[in-house]
Parts: C-alpha cells; structure tokens; sequence
C-alpha cells in the first residue's frame, strides 16, 4: 500500500518526538539521545524512496541555566502579587517578560555616549495559533506553544496552567526562560527582516494578559506585541540628531 512522502515523514517525526518525550521524562540520568530527523535521502528502485534518519547525542547531566532560577515562579497574569507557592512578589509573567527583554537589548552604549529612539514606531503581534509546536497533539500546558500564550484550547485553570516554573511536567528546562527565548529570537527575526537601508531596533514591548469565562473553565488571552524604532548614537555633549522619519 503506498503512502504519500509527506504522511511517512509526519508519522516518522511523530514516533521519533514521542521516543524524545520519554526520554527526556528520565531523570537524574546521563543523558545521551538529544534530537532526531527524518529526511529525504533520494530515488530508490521500483519508485521507492530512501529515508535517512539523523540523531544527535551527546553526554553529560541536564542542567538549568538562564535568565531564571529553579526557586523562581510567576503567575500566568498581570500584576500578580503571589508567586505559585504564595510567596509575595512585585509582577506577573507578562511584565517580567516585558522588563527582561528590554534589558536583552538595551546594552550599555560606549563610554561617554548615549542611545535614543526616536522617530515613526512600527510593531508587531504573533498569534498563539501560529506557533504551536506540535498541532497534532491536545494542548497540556502553555509550552505547547513557542511563545507566551494560551486560548479556548486551555481553558482550565490549574496550578499546571497558571503556573511558569522551572521543570513542570519533567520538561528539564524553565517555562519562563522556554517563552523568553522565543520571544528574543522573534525580535530578532523582526530586525533582521527589514529591507529598509536604516534598520531599525527593538525599542519596547507589551504582553497584555486577558481572560474571560468563570473560575471552573476561564479562558486566557496573551498577545505578545514588540515595537521598534530606529536607535542612534550620541558621544557628543549636546543634543543629539533627531531625524524626521
């Protein structure tokens, strides 16, 4: 029975991203498998089709490190003032993410100069939907998605779903550092993406939180929105040039 190409190689990745799942739920062990792929390696006889799978190892313990620690927790909304084990804390996930990307790309400017934005602001804003991670799979929690969002699709609030910590369903890594990671890399997509000769700079940031619905199947809304502008520098003691555009 033949099968279109693009079935088998959805069906190879498929089983391989299950063996990837229950690996990566052993714990405390020295980890070797890492990652697998399936890929086209060319004609065969009788109109077959080669395929060549491509492994990645390697050796040592996990190990977490990053923007975030292991003790550190935050709330799925804005303006929280508990954290997921009740202790008092200043912001939610969204402004956390909103103040640590600025800090991402705010370097310091060379001594004695400074940085402006100025000028016309463009923005962007993703949609959850656009970036599942696995769309053939049910929703879990909010790292089924490759940035900081959720939906209809994760309707119930649990401690799972409002809660961004570190190692939640034996993931080995940090929600939090998962989300800010892809966020810095779609501001850096954006920026690297300009066809203009004056390229402009991640400027800003909002993730606003909304929610809907009662307390037994609430609905949650998170729209990640990043601005630019364009960045200049000034070594001079005076005020800088403030262009039109």
């Amino acid at each position: 029975m033949k099968s279109l190409l693009t079935n088998v190689f959805e069906s190879y990745n498929e089983s391989l991203l299950r063996i990837g799942e229950k690996y990566y739920d052993i714990t405390g062990e020295y980890k070797k498998f890492i990652m697998a792929t399936v890929s086209d390696a060319g004609p065969l006889p009788d109109g077959k089709r080669k395929l060549r799978v491509t492994t990645l190892t390697g050796t040592g313990l996990a190990t977490q490190s990053g923007d975030f620690g292991v003790d550190e927790s935050y709330k799925y909304f804005n303006n929280s003032m508990y954290n997921c084990t009740g202790e008092i804390v200043n912001n939610g996930a969204p402004e956390i993410f909103e103040t640590k990307l600025l800090e991402h790309f705010d370097t310091p400017p060379p001594s004695g100069c400074r940085y402006f934005y100025v000028g016309t602001e463009d923005s962007c804003s993703y949609n959850y939907l656009d970036y599942r991670i696995n769309p053939s799979i049910s929703l879990t929690n909010y790292l089924d998605y490759k940035i900081f969002a959720a939906a209809e699709y994760v309707s119930t609030i649990t401690e799972t779903t409002e809660c961004l910590e570190y190692n939640q369903n034996n993931s080995g890594i940090h929600e939090m550092q998962f989300y800010f990671d892809h966020l810095v890399a779609f501001a850096n997509e954006w920026v690297n993406q300009q066809n203009s000769l004056i390229k402009k700079s991640y400027a800003r940031s909002v993730i606003e939180s909304d929610e809907t619905g009662n307390a037994d199947s609430k609905v949650i809304f998170h729209k990640p929105k990043l601005f630019f502008k364009l960045k200049i520098q000034s070594c001079s003691p005076g005020n800088p040039y403030f262009p039109t555009e």
